[in-house]
């Protein structure tokens, strides 16, 4: 990503190993490979957020770093772990987008940075750290790539004129321009970001 031109330089040498692409296939069980190791991950993942030191670790450093470190919680390497962790799984989802789409651009995975942080902001967890949860990250995510969707292709659009007495159904689909999609993600997160220390109050009032 640094050097752009080499990136693409490199990656030619995929093509000696065609079974990189095959992750991006379907296999002989007759699902996605990608959606084996989705799962895989995702299971993997809400179980250590939930279940694991690890987790109690992450979730106690994101709410409050300074209480964390007063507790004993060694601060700096939770957040080490957790930036590593983050970029091994983006170097997880580009390796199997690139093996869907069969390649990658210089410009490959450009503004996606929004569409993944309004799904998992979506899915509930706190932009100011300390809250969240991986099964609603996933359906975050689900919510997201429906709306980019449809917004994306659009929805048809059916009118009957009548002419000399005959009615003719006439299809069209009414798309958005481009831009758009970002722009009502964008919208999204602000309205998320704006309605959580309302949402934050009134689970303390309710306590």
């Amino acid at each position: 990503a640094l050097t752009h031109g080499q990136a693409i330089y490199y990656s030619e040498k995929a093509k000696d190993y065609p079974l990189f692409f095959h992750l991006g296939e379907t296999n002989g069980l007759g699902f996605n490979n990608q959606i084996a190791i989705f799962f895989f991950i995702a299971i993997v993942g809400a179980y250590m957020l939930a279940k694991t030191r690890w987790g109690y670790e992450t979730f106690a450093t994101g709410g409050n770093e300074q209480a964390a470190a007063y507790a004993g919680i060694r601060t700096r390497w939770v957040r080490i772990r957790a930036y590593l962790l983050s970029s091994l799984c983006a170097t997880l989802a580009a390796l199997l987008s690139a093996a869907q789409d069969k390649g990658v651009t210089p410009l490959y995975g450009v503004s996606w940075e929004l569409t993944v942080i309004a799904s998992v902001v979506i899915g509930g967890a706190s932009i100011l750290g300390g809250r969240g949860r991986v099964i609603g990250s996933c359906l975050g995510a689900a919510v997201v790539v429906l709306i980019d969707k449809v917004l994306r292709e659009g929805w048809p659009i059916t009118r009957i004129v009548v002419i000399d007495g005959e009615s003719i159904a006439v299809g069209a689909k009414f798309t958005l321009p481009a831009g758009a999609v970002l722009v009502f993600l964008g919208l999204l997160l602000v309205i998320a970001v704006l309605i959580e220390p309302f949402l934050i109050r009134r689970q303390i009032a309710a306590r």
